[in-house]
Formats: structure tokens, sequence, C-alpha cells
């Protein structure tokens, strides 16, 4: 701001590099909020000058206020001179000619100097500038910035300085106090002036420079500098050229203007800002890896305009957009109208400083969408950031992975602001990324990640074997083993493990890696994140517990289903089996008392008869000659046959009350309704009252009286013991399965047989010296068409019957099983194939305590 001249001419010069080629591309335009932020957290302060008659101060940054003492109003809108009253006195002079030189030259100028503030102390400032021109050349206005010092090193001139030429003589008081490296070279080439801050930046002196050109030997590396400017400098037509130039361990802007009696040349050092570059692109490619990679979802930024800046994610494509579809374009070009629908007024509440969070629907996928506000380090929103990961499997069962994904711009300010955002992000998504250096063996943590590990952000980054101490001892392994396979193989990978923190709490990570190789193709370094997947996996697991408890809650309504099917079987045949227990009962007794009469009076009568023939026979003998009209009834009645059949018809009737008798006691013996408690029973006359009952369905039903069809019963019978039991319900069993072998028998043609066969076996000898029967076996076979393996597994379902409908319940066997496995603890099996038969195997314990009561009392 030290200018006084009222019209400087200038014409614009452009300023390509060594090659001829622009040196750097102008960064994209800012929106204002940005360049604000920007602008204010710069150190020291920003001012732009104007001239229109007379010189104005334009603008100045808040950063004045810090640097002077004075309010921005105090400069803001006033003449230049208000600053100029703050420069020390005795270094005004020469701060105004080094400014004037530069606006001379075209060139930026650096100078150093003190300052008055405003409560009297003196500081040293550094200001740094270049003048504006118009399309004509013409200067008009002067950008600049103040930054603060702690000191600045004095320099003196040395008073024995070669031959200048005559535009540079009157600067040199000047051209020794700039912190800019400055050399004059004449038409051949050969340097004829170098100040010193030139003499420390090429590492040489000025005696070694400015000798005869015939006789100089400079240094490799110097001579190389020179070989290079003369050679960015030839041709017909030289232009200035302007580019960075490393200069053995240093980095220097060359700023070369050639004129008509030789060339000037500005250095100035930018080796700091060269690494503060190269560190930030390190880190920038490092988010970016990260953003790119960012698992199961999408990352989108938009500004205040609704229009989205950047779009990524490994899920862009899963819902069928691409980049080009979104980057660049407003949400309502970018999406369906469903969609904007629900994003707009998200968006617009974040950009008013809210977080929302939603879930939104793409085809089959469900995204959980958290959207926070984008905000400089001043609490201004820029934007927005969109952050969606796929929660498809975790509405199923709870799985996703996420990936920060965020843009970084190549410009230093651009870079560190991003950075800041997406270190907010991170902690507010659980998402932190590391870079594995496997030369220093150490890694490099985001914040979010020191905060999962439980370190404090403060401390030195963790080497490799401190981070996997932190992984969980049984996790370790694994961990170490996908890492190796990363450095030897180049394999990327992604592995859940868990964290143990300082104090003993667990953390569940979802980790991934992606292997960097250089150059030769070898991996120096493994990038990677880290997803807090605690909250997921507690979820599953409380998943899994209600899975478990709605399995058992369900086995538990099976298990009672069954027992309801169970219940109803037994109600259904105990209602069966009731019923016809008290028929047979009751026509067994109503029988009984009739054939009790006829079979008690037959004696009598049968003695009565013989008393009469003998008075008969006496009678004949003492009266020979009887009457005519006797003889003729003799005759007529046949007396002498009534005589001889007349015993046999007595004992034929006797025969008959006594089978009447017997098929009465089979029916009570089949019934026992009397005898409902277990005892023990002779199982041959259970299976022989069945039979009698059962005696008519053996018979053929043809009307032919000489036909061999019927179903015959074949007794192959053993010496069983007396056996415990319930007596009434085994006579049910025999008479379903001997019911069944029936039904399978009749549509069959001849031989028709059934044989029932009974034998005792051994199977735990308790007693060496008498062992006797244990177990008993019944087999019932018969000679049908057998069954296929699928009816075998269910015949003894309850309500699952092969008979035409109406002809069967399918409870028979159901219950033939109950009674014998359960009620019994015997066994019930089948041995069946299809053409050779079916034979149903009954076993029995001769001996057992029955704890519970018969299924059917």
């Amino acid at each position: 701001m030290h200018v006084t001249s009222s019209n400087l001419p200038m014409k614009p010069f452009e300023t390509p590099g060594f090659d001829g080629n622009p040196s750097w591309e102008h960064p994209p335009e800012e929106n204002e909020a940005l360049l604000h932020s920007i602008i204010n957290n710069i150190p020291g302060a920003i001012y732009r000058c104007t001239y229109q008659g007379n010189w104005k101060i334009a603008f100045i940054s808040k950063g004045i206020e810090q640097l002077s003492g004075y309010p921005v109003s105090h400069f803001f809108h006033h003449s230049s001179d208000r600053f100029k009253t703050l420069v020390h006195p005795e270094d005004q002079e020469i701060a105004q000619q080094i400014v004037e030189a530069a606006l001379l030259s075209q060139q930026p100028y650096r100078l150093e100097y003190r300052i008055i503030k405003a409560e009297g102390t003196i500081s040293w400032v550094r200001e740094i500038g270049q003048g504006t021109c118009d399309r004509q050349g013409n200067l008009c206005g002067l950008d600049g910035i103040l930054s603060p010092l702690d000191k600045v090193d004095s320099r003196t001139l040395d008073p024995t300085s070669p031959e200048l030429s005559p535009e540079i003589a009157p600067k040199l008081t000047i051209l020794e106090q700039i912190n800019e490296g400055f050399l004059n070279l004449n038409s051949q080439g050969q340097v004829i002036y170098i100040n010193p801050q030139g003499e420390n930046l090429l590492q040489t002196s000025r005696q070694t420079l400015c000798q005869p050109r015939e006789t100089p030997e400079l240094p490799p590396e110097l001579a190389q500098f020179f070989a290079d400017l003369q050679t960015a400098l030839s041709g017909p037509n030289p232009r200035p050229v302007e580019a960075c130039y490393p200069y053995r361990e240093t980095w220097l802007e060359v700023r070369a203007h050639p004129y008509d009696a030789g060339i000037l040349v500005f250095l100035s050092d930018i080796t700091s800002r060269k690494q503060v570059l190269n560190s930030l692109r390190q880190r920038e490619n490092l988010y970016r890896t990260f953003v790119k990679n960012f698992p199961n979802g999408v990352i989108l930024l938009f500004d205040r305009d609704l229009r989205h800046t950047l779009a990524e994610g490994r899920d862009l494509e899963a819902i069928d957009l691409a980049k080009t579809d979104v980057e660049g374009k407003t949400l309502q070009e970018a999406f369906p109208s469903d969609i904007c629908q629900t994003l707009e007024p998200l968006y617009r509440e974040v950009l008013a400083g809210e977080t929302r969070v939603t879930e939104l629907t793409f085809g089959s996928r469900i995204y959980l969408t958290q959207i926070l506000p984008i905000k400089n380090e001043a609490g201004e929103v820029l934007g927005g950031m969109v952050m969606t990961q796929n929660m498809t499997e975790c509405k199923l069962a709870e799985s996703e992975n996420g990936r920060l994904i965020a843009s970084l711009q190549k410009s230093e300010a651009k870079t560190r602001a991003m950075a800041s955002l997406l270190s907010e992000a991170e902690k507010l998504a659980h998402v932190g990324c590391w870079e594995f250096e496997i030369a220093t063996n150490r890694i490099i943590c985001s914040d979010e990640v020191y905060r999962m590990l439980g370190l404090d952000v403060n401390e030195a980054s963790p080497t490799y074997p401190e981070y996997l101490q932190k992984i969980h001892p049984e996790d370790r392994e694994t961990a170490a083993q996908v890492i190796e396979r990363a450095i030897e193989a180049g394999e990327s990978y992604q592995v859940e493990q868990r964290i143990v923190q300082s104090d003993g709490s667990i953390r569940y990570i979802s980790a991934n890696g992606e292997p960097i190789f250089n150059e030769a193709g070898e991996v120096v370094k493994v990038l990677g994140s880290l997803l807090d997947i605690t909250d997921r996996h507690l979820s599953q697991q409380a998943l899994i517990q209600s899975e478990a408890q709605l399995e058992l809650r369900a086995k538990e309504l099976e298990e009672t289903l069954h027992e309801l099917q169970r219940t109803q079987t037994q109600l259904i045949q105990t209602e069966r089996m009731s019923g016809l227990g008290q028929m047979v009962a009751g026509i067994a007794h109503e029988v009984n008392n009739p054939v009790g009469f006829i079979y008690g009076n037959i004696v009598h009568a049968t003695s009565y008869i013989e008393d009469l023939v003998d008075l008969v026979n006496l009678y004949q003998k003492h009266y020979p000659e009887p009457d005519p009209e006797i003889l003729e009834q003799i005759e007529e009645i046949d007396l002498e046959f009534l005589f001889e059949d007349l015993p046999r018809l007595l004992r034929s009737m006797k025969v008959g009350a006594e089978r009447i008798r017997e098929i009465v006691r089979s029916l009570r013996n089949f019934s026992r309704l009397d005898e409902a408690d277990n005892k023990q029973v002779n199982l041959h006359e259970g299976i022989d009252s069945t039979l009698l009952i059962l005696q008519h369905h053996l018979k053929d039903e043809s009307p032919n009286p000489n036909s061999d069809h019927n179903i015959t019963v074949i007794k192959e019978y053993g010496d069983l013991p007396r056996v415990h039991c319930y007596p009434s319900e085994l006579n049910q069993v025999f008479l379903n399965i001997i019911t069944n072998a029936i039904d399978v028998l009749k549509p069959q043609e001849p031989p028709r047989q059934i044989t029932i066969r009974t034998e005792a076996v051994i199977r735990e000898q308790t007693s060496v010296k008498q062992p006797s029967p244990d177990w008993i076996i019944i087999r019932i076979i018969d000679n049908g068409p057998g069954m296929t393996a699928e009816i075998q597994q269910r015949m003894f379902d309850p309500f699952f019957t092969t008979k035409p409908v109406g002809m069967g319940t399918g409870l028979g066997l159901s219950i033939s099983y109950q009674i014998i496995v359960e009620q019994h603890k015997g066994r019930l099996t089948c041995s069946s194939e299809v053409g050779k038969g079916t034979e149903l195997i009954i076993e029995l314990p001769v001996h057992q305590d029955y704890e519970e009561p018969a299924l059917f009392e």
C-alpha cells in the first residue's frame, strides 16, 4: 500500500514455465461464503487498493485489527495514506521505492518493515503484493497480504558492486533489502549482479558468478540452472518466464524477464510451500482412496443451490445411477420426483444447520441416509453431505459397511477445509481411515480411529505391533494374517474384528485394507478404513436371540399341537371304544341270562325225558297189546325214532348252549370293562376273543356255500407267560391290526391268510440259575400286496389312511402305537415290501411298573 504515483502504465504478460507451458491452472470459482471463510482464516490481512484519481483502500480483511490494533473501519474506503502513517518513519522511503520498482517491472514484490501499532508498540510485518492492470495495460489496482514477523535480519550493501544496467543501478539499495533473490544478466548471459538473498538461494557467492565469462567454473547444479534458463528464454521473441525449479535440496520460484540489455531474474524459496503441497496431496490421495472405496453406499455433496458437486460410492451402479447423472445436477435433475419430494425439505433443513436421518428405497434396496451440514470454521453452512448405507441386509438380519467419500480440491485451502469436514463426518458416521507405512512400521490414523482404539489423539501414532495389541486376542492372528497377505500378495481385504479399549470395553469393527504399490510394483503402504459396527453387531445378536426364542416358541407350539392331536385322537378312540365296550358288554349280559336259563334247565329236561322214556318202556313191557288208537298214534309219531333222536337232540341243545356261553365269555373277555387296571393276563385269550368277534369278517360274503374264499387264520402260538398289561387296550390293538389285515385281503384273490405267531424271549437275564423270558413278541402277518416305504414312514401318524373316503379314520394304528410304545413301554414296528405282504411286530415286556393310568379307562 506504499503507492504515490498517479499513473504507472503496465503491460499484461503471460507466465509460462521453463517448457513454455502455463505453470498452473486457475482454481475453480469459489462461492462467496467459502471465500470469506478462507480470507478470515489466513493469518494477517489481505487488502485491495484501487485507483480512481487517488489511491483508496477498497477492501481489507479483519486480520488488520490484530495486526495494527485499529478497526477495519479505520482503513476501509479511506486513502492508502491511512496505512502509510503506521509505517515506521525510517522504513517509509525504502518501502515505497521497493513497491514502485515492482510495479514498474510488473512483478510481485516482497518486503519487510516496521509498523507502529495503535497502542504504540513496534512490530515487524512482511508485505507481499502485485499490481493489477486493465486491458490497455494501465495500472488500476494493487492486491497484497500483510503477515506478522518475529524479527527481520539486517543486511548491509556491498559498496563494490559490478556495473549494473541503468534501470537497475538506481534501485540497488532496494534490491539489497528485498527478501527475494535477484540476478541481472547482460546480453551475453553473464551475471553482472546478484543480491545477498540470491547468493543464499543459489548457495554461491557474488565473486563466483560475477567474473569474466571465459573463466568461471560453476558447480554442475548451478551450470544446469543457467543452461535451462537460457533455453527457456531462447528464440527470436523471448517472453517472460515464471516457473518452479528444483535446485539441489530446495525448490525455487523463478521469474525471468528479458529486456534489451539482458535478463532480470527474481528467485524465491518455495521449498516449505512445496512440502506442504506434497503433504496435502498425499492426504488428498488418502482421502480420495477412502471416499472412492466407501463400502455399501453412496456419498453426495451439494451446495446451497441444491446442486450436487460430488457423487461417489460403490452403490451408484446398483441404483442405476452414474456420476455424470448426479454431479453438476440439481436435486430435481438427478433424482425421480418421489425421491425429490423426500429429500428437498431435508436438504433445506440441513442448509439451515440441522442434521437429518431418513430411509430411502431404490428398487429392492433400502438405504439409511444421513444428511449433514458442511460448515467452515466460522460455523457458516457451505453446503451439505449425503451419506447412504445399504441397510437391506440389516432390515433382514442387519449387515452394513461404510466408507466415507469426499472430494478434495488441489489447492491447499480447499484440501484443509475438506479434511476438516471429513474428520467431522468420520466422527458422525463412526468411520475412520488409516495408513500403514511399511518402511517405518507406523500407522497414521484419523481422529476417529484414535477414538475407536481408545487412544488419545494427542499421542504419537501407534506402531503396527501396538495396533495389533489393541485387537482382541481371539481375532489378533486373523488380523495379522490378512495384513501380511495384503503386503506379500497385494490383496485387498475386509474382515470383522474386536477392539479392546483401555477401559476393557469391546468394540466391533469392520476393517478394510488396500495395498499401495510403488513404480516397481512393490507394496509400500496399506491404506484402509475402520467402521464401528458395534451397534449393528448388538442388533444382530438381539435378532439371533429373538429368532432363537421364536424358534423355541414355535417348537413349543408344535409340541402343543401334537399333544392336542394326540388328545383328540385319544378322545375319539376313547369314545369309540367306550361305546363298543358298552355295546359288547350289554349284548353279553342280555344273552347270558336266557342262555343261563336254557343251559340250567337242559339237565332237568334230560332227566325228565329219560324218566318218561323208562315209563313208556315199562308200560310196553307189561301191556304188549295196546289199544288200536294207541298203536295208530305210535306209528304216526314214529315212537322208536323219537326215542333214538331225542337224546341226540338234548345233547345238541346242550352243546349249543355251551357255545353261546363261550361266546358271551369271549365278549366279556374282549371288553373287560371290569378289568381296567393292569394285571397279569394270557394274551392268547385276548387274541382268540378278537378273532371270535371278527369271525364273520373272515368268512366269504359270496352266497356260494362251497366257496373257498374265506380268510384263513393260522395260529402259531408259543409258550407265553402271563403278561402285566392293560388287557382291554391290548385287545383294541389286536382288533385294529387284524381288521386292517382283513380289509387288505378282502379284494385279493385266494389264497388269503393271516398268520399270528407268538414267542417269548430273554433279553436281560436277571437270574443265572433260572432264566425266564422277559419279553414277548407277537407277529401278525398277512400275504397282502404290501406297502411302499413312503406309506410305512407315515402309517403311525394320526388321521393318515390309505383306505377310501368313509372307510377309515386313520386312527387305528396311531392309537395302537401309543398303547404299545407309550403306555406299555414296548415297540410296534412294521416290515413290508410291495408284493410280499406285511408283518406287524408287537414287542412287550413281561414285567413293568405302571406309574400312570391306562390311556382309556
